[in-house]
């Protein structure tokens, strides 16, 4: 009996077709694959900035595997990124600055008007829960606010 429902499941149907009777589910295992592409993305754009001037100071570590995900890490004069890719469809970002502590921001895909997926950042403030006030971003957009962060940062301190 176990085998004939395998065997109708698996394998060729009365129609003729080969393949399974189901699709897998595709939307979130995308959505896991878009986020980690853009996760190589920011190290990528991180790894080719210019290092002169104010950036030459600028240190981009490789990627590397942690318990929570993937991580990298963006620093410079006053300032320090840490952006960790958990494979569960956020993409996390620590940002640091001399004298002013940890900001955390969450960086995930969200439907726009027209139901494509788009990049958001979204910032997680302790104690609040429920929903909070997300912007749209993309990667270039990301990579100039911790630059910036990282000047204001380094004129202050």
């Amino acid at each position: 009996m176990i085998r004939r429902t395998i065997r109708r499941a698996f394998g060729p149907s009365l129609e003729g077709r080969v393949g399974p009777a189901f699709q897998p589910v595709e939307p979130q295992a995308s959505r896991v694959h878009q986020l980690h592409k853009i996760f190589k993305d920011l190290h990528e754009t991180f790894s080719k900035l210019p290092r002169a001037g104010e950036q030459a100071d600028l240190e981009v570590t490789p990627p590397r595997a942690r318990p929570e995900g993937l991580e990298f890490t963006v620093s410079g004069p006053g300032f320090s990124c840490r952006f960790v890719d958990n494979m569960n469809g956020m993409i996390w970002i620590w940002r640091e600055r001399a004298g002013e502590g940890v900001h955390v921001d969450v960086l995930t895909l969200h439907p726009d008007e027209e139901g494509a997926l788009r990049l958001i950042e979204k910032p997680v403030r302790p104690g609040r829960a429920g929903r909070s006030v997300f912007r749209f971003t993309s990667v270039p957009e990301v990579a100039g606010q911790a630059i910036e962060s990282g000047r204001e940062g380094g004129a202050r301190g």
